[in-house]
């Protein structure tokens, strides 16, 4: 058995067949058993609530999702609340990958050092040096990336795979 490792085969292919109940997910992910990782590129990681306010660090672990993000210090966050609508549902589940590179569209986390609260943005180029993080929420405020940012705010991460489980 263990398709992914003896087959070589390619991870969505592995989730097609353990979507439609061809496989476990012990056939599937052969070690995952033991750890956090195996061969195949699949990690698990702990979900944390997404809290607007307060470190989500700290925030309780509600779920758990298999993520193909080779970031060792990737996260992932499940959306609490319907702020982020119509983008992100309440439910949702994104992962947020620290070391990926920002790219103009990008959704990325971002922490609020002075108001201890946490928002998402899309990462916007205006010019050839000045950035936008477009707040998705009406409540929050646009943030302009120039050279004070970094003393009251800290890029997270960037957003890099979503999930809506619908149970």
């Amino acid at each position: 058995k263990k398709i992914c490792n003896g087959w070589k085969m390619r991870n969505e292919y592995g989730y097609v067949l353990l979507l439609f109940n061809h496989l476990n997910k012990e056939d599937l992910f052969g070690t995952l058993r033991g750890g956090n990782e195996n061969n195949t590129g699949i990690r698990k990681l702990e979900v944390r609530e997404y809290v607007a306010v307060g470190n989500f660090d700290k925030a309780p672990v509600v779920d758990t999702v298999l993520s193909t993000q080779k970031d060792e210090e990737a996260f992932a966050l499940k959306i609490m609340e319907k702020s982020m609508a119509p983008i992100f549902k309440e439910g949702q589940i994104i992962v947020v990958s620290p070391s990926t590179k920002k790219k103009d569209g990008d959704y990325v986390v971002i922490f609020d050092q002075k108001n201890k609260t946490v928002s998402i943005n899309k990462y916007s180029k205006i010019s050839k040096n000045l950035y936008l993080l477009k707040a998705l929420n009406e409540e929050s405020q646009d943030i302009i990336l120039d050279q004070n940012f970094h003393k009251r705010h800290k890029i997270k991460g960037v957003v890099v795979e979503t999930f809506l489980k619908y149970r």
